[in-house]
């Protein structure tokens, strides 16, 4: 029986073993939200997809949904974060933005304003790594956690200037949004602690 093949787009958020040379791969996807996929064979030395699915990298995934789990069945990457020409600095910021987002997502559900999200905040640290400062960064971490948590339903009441949610990753929105730093970062602790997660 022939099961039917999806491909979509995806962030490959974290990887763990499972048998004795299989790995759960945890990404989130453009079509299904956060899910976990077997990857067989992925330990194996020999195994293809072994660099197309490392951690903390974005390409496209094909999968079939199995009953319990999905499958991977093949895997391109387009980005990985584990490039060199990356600073470990911006390396470190699109992680924890990554894993914020495992943290937070209710599993498998479609929402496209994380996915963009995570594809444009990935675009711009790569384009503009080196006019980036440690405030600066401190500041891009926050805006995206915001609107990932005003997109899940978290945040409902924005005590700050509402644009936020949708300008453009800029050098020049950033020197903005750094003037709202502290309504940002009480609205975020404020949604974790409603969360409970």
């Amino acid at each position: 029986m022939s099961h039917h093949i999806y491909n979509t787009k995806a962030f490959i958020i974290g990887t763990l073993p499972s048998g004795e040379c299989d790995s759960i791969i945890i990404m989130y996807t453009e079509d299904f939200g956060l899910i976990s996929a077997i990857a067989k064979g992925l330990r194996d030395m020999k195994s293809k997809l072994r660099y197309s699915l490392q951690e903390l990298s974005y390409g496209t995934v094909a999968l079939v949904r199995g009953r319990e789990f999905w499958r991977v069945t093949n895997a391109a990457t387009e980005i990985s974060l584990f490039n060199k020409a990356l600073a470990p600095t911006l390396r470190n910021i699109l992680a924890s933005i990554m894993f914020f987002v495992k943290r937070f997502s209710p599993g498998e559900d479609r929402n496209n304003d994380i996915f963009e999200s995570l594809k444009q905040i990935s675009s711009f640290l790569f384009r503009f790594q080196k006019d980036i400062s440690a405030e600066d960064a401190s500041i891009v971490v926050l805006v995206t956690q915001m609107r990932i948590m005003y997109s899940l339903g978290y945040i409902k009441n924005i005590s700050t200037n509402k644009n936020i949610l949708t300008e453009a990753y800029s050098l020049e929105n950033i020197k903005k949004w750094n003037n709202e730093a502290g309504s940002i970062k009480r609205m975020i602790d404020e949604a974790v602690q409603t969360s409970h997660l």
